[in-house]
């Protein structure tokens, strides 16, 4: 949102009103933003019929907020990607991880490190036969450690983990066993001091019957590698996830694979701006939401705010609560 300040606020003013508000309708107001057209691409967002009727009118102050939020920020240039150079690495199967001076070419059994000014493969590590790793899937490099999701695909039922690597060696030096979950662990970040594990769930080979793409789902992780939250997604975006891949790899010759990613990537809600602007609104409003069922209605949150990011302010109050410190 720039460096401006912007307020997103007194949407609790519409829950206030209804006679039938209860606290746990705050949950809902999560399943109650669908994409959808009519809205500008940046805040395809609606009310659906997930949510309750207790919640409906803040859900349409919902979609208002984001539509002023991406109002805000027409004249945004779109970002765009420009290919320096290009190196061949034979582990680059399932993804890439990087830090400061290095790349990982990550495959499913084996890790390759480059050096990324060069290319020159500079190290590595190979799974031993017999071992627990199977299909690695991702990979982040943390303060020294390259931390992988793996499972067990396409066995099932499905088991998962996080394998740690030191970048230095490539040495194996940790594991934490999810166990048997209800997806197969396909990506690992770190945010907000917490970390975000993708569950992925499939039709056919390596899917279990009657649990389709639909199940697949995001989960948060403390430092304990305890469960501290979560989030699914909406039929209508695991359906778009297939379109746009069917497309990029099968909608033509694969010579001009590279025109169909571009016009993908082109598409305003795969700006990563359009993106933090949507999470931004969405958290604002989630703590404004919490704070007035905890008896407290009316809040603000100011948009990078000398304070921080996102800050909340009680009405009446010189209290404030930061929900975010970084630039929005």
């Amino acid at each position: 949102m720039g460096g401006s300040t912007a307020i997103i606020g007194t949407v609790c003013t519409a829950r206030a009103s209804h006679p039938s508000t209860r606290k746990g309708d705050v949950r809902n107001l999560r399943t109650a933003l669908r994409p959808a057209p009519g809205l500008p691409e940046r805040a395809r967002w609606r009310y659906g019929s997930a949510v309750s009727n207790a919640v409906r009118p803040l859900a349409l102050l919902a979609v208002l907020a984001l539509v002023i939020c991406a109002a805000s920020h027409a004249d945004t240039p779109t970002r765009s990607l420009q290919e320096l150079r290009r190196f061949k690495a034979a582990e680059a199967r399932q993804a890439v991880a990087v830090d400061a001076h290095h790349f990982y070419a990550i495959d499913n059994r084996a890790i390759g490190k480059y050096d990324k000014r060069t290319g020159e493969r500079v190290g590595g590590y190979l799974e031993p036969d017999g071992g627990g790793i199977h299909h690695l899937n991702s990979g982040i490099v943390l303060d020294g450690r390259l931390y992988c999701a793996n499972s067990n695909y396409p066995g099932v039922p499905m088991l998962s983990s996080i394998e740690i690597f030191d970048t230095q060696t490539l040495e194996h030096v940790g594991s934490h066993s999810f166990g048997m979950l209800s997806g197969s662990a396909t990506w690992i970040d770190r945010r907000d001091g917490l970390w975000w594990v993708g569950f992925g769930n499939y039709e056919g080979r390596g899917g279990i019957p009657g649990r389709g793409t639909e199940w697949t789902e995001i989960a948060l992780y403390d430092d304990q590698w305890r469960r501290v939250g979560g989030y699914g997604f909406p039929v209508e975006v695991i359906e778009r996830f297939a379109r746009e891949v069917a497309f990029v790899e099968f909608a033509g010759p694969a010579v001009q694979r590279e025109g169909r990613l571009e016009q993908i990537r082109s598409l305003t809600y795969n700006d990563v701006s359009a993106d933090r602007q949507v999470v931004a609104a969405v958290q604002a409003m989630e703590a404004i939401l919490a704070r007035h069922a905890a008896g407290v209605p009316n809040c603000v949150v100011n948009v990078n705010d000398a304070a921080g990011g996102l800050v909340l302010y009680p009405p009446g109050s010189a209290e404030r609560e930061v929900l975010y410190e970084g630039e929005v």
